[in-house]
């Protein structure tokens, strides 16, 4: 799996940790419970090289950027960068130029972070709130419920809270991470006896993929349906505020259902997303390139060989700094 970007906080994962990580400390929640979190997403990385390096390195930044960066979280981003996972991974999906550039980001970044930030960022001051007692009751109490592995107990919350509140989005999406994470969570220490593909073969039979692919679209249809309209500014926050997160999860659901042809217009829409606000450039290459991967897998699986030769030349048209492209790699993962 590729990367995602040269720096830092530059792609779908390390955006959506990063977010979930501020969401939770503009909440007033403990560093305790932050720290609890890390643990966890620790656990659901631990397999990917490549993933685990960004989620590391992810959670070093956060915890940096308010002055709560332990010696022993230190440490282990000195230890997993000094592995190059992400170093190697650009340097054979794009060359040699993108594993230097990567490497130079990672040594600013240990450099940076050895130090005290001079200005710890605060919490910032909540908006007013809409939401009802019970809601905000539930939202401060399931990320707790979800680290003791309560998660039918946040399901059935979650669910009875939209009868009363369907436009809840924080609930809903709330209820999607928890139907997304709940069989993962479910096999507590067995998880560490399981490889990638039994681990990837469980979930994939014990997830409500349809639950999670109705309220995908819910959010969808129902949220910053004009966005066109927006300024660029705004179009980045509706992105990495919701947009990222909710097409990701249910473009899995669509592909486990093997819904492909629903799963190539819905990525050819975050597509669009993207492409209002940002250039097809080196610094966006797998911003949008993961999307590309994406798009080349439905049409493999769907046999649709046409589309596959024109993903193929789109790739190339609009990348053609990149050397060369693995879609035999891309046809290995399908």
């Amino acid at each position: 799996m590729a990367t995602d970007g040269v720096k830092i906080i530059d792609g779908d994962l390390a955006f959506d940790i990063y977010s979930t990580f501020y969401e939770m400390y503009n909440k007033g929640e403990s560093i305790d419970a932050l720290k609890e979190k890390y643990e966890a997403d620790k656990l659901i990385n631990l397999g990917e090289n490549v993933d685990y390096e960004i989620c590391i390195t992810a959670y070093a930044l956060a915890f940096w950027e308010i002055g709560e960066l332990t010696s022993d979280l230190l440490n282990e981003a000195k230890q997993i960068i000094a592995q190059k996972a992400t170093v190697v991974d650009w340097t054979n999906e794009i060359g040699d130029y993108a594993g230097k550039a990567r490497q130079r980001e990672l040594d600013k970044f240990l450099k940076k972070i050895s130090e005290p930030p001079k200005r710890p960022k605060k919490r910032k001051k909540a908006p007013k709130s809409t939401l009802s007692e019970k809601e905000k009751q539930f939202l401060s109490e399931a990320p707790n419920l979800r680290l003791a592995r309560e998660h039918d107990n946040v399901i059935i919350q979650a669910e009875q809270l939209l009868e009363e509140n369907p436009k809840c989005h924080e609930i809903r999406y709330e209820l999607v991470e928890c139907l997304s994470e709940k069989p993962s969570m479910a096999l507590g220490q067995k998880f560490h006896t399981l490889t990638m593909e039994e681990l990837n073969a469980y979930k994939s039979e014990h997830t409500d993929w349809k639950k999670i692919e109705d309220n995908c679209k819910y959010m969808i249809s129902h949220r910053d349906c004009e966005y066109k309209e927006f300024s660029e500014t705004k179009k980045k926050k509706m992105y990495n505020d919701w947009a990222l997160r909710i097409y990701s999860q249910l473009y899995s659901a669509l592909k486990e259902q093997k819904k492909y042809t629903e799963a190539i217009k819905y990525t050819e829409d975050l597509l669009e997303i993207i492409s209002s606000f940002r250039p097809r450039n080196e610094e966006n290459y797998d911003r949008f390139s993961t999307k590309y991967r994406r798009l080349y897998e439905c049409y493999y699986l769907l046999n649709d060989f046409e589309n596959l030769e024109k993903i193929k030349q789109r790739c190339k048209n609009d990348f053609p700094f990149v050397k060369k492209w693995d879609f035999e790699d891309w046809e290995k993962y399908c």
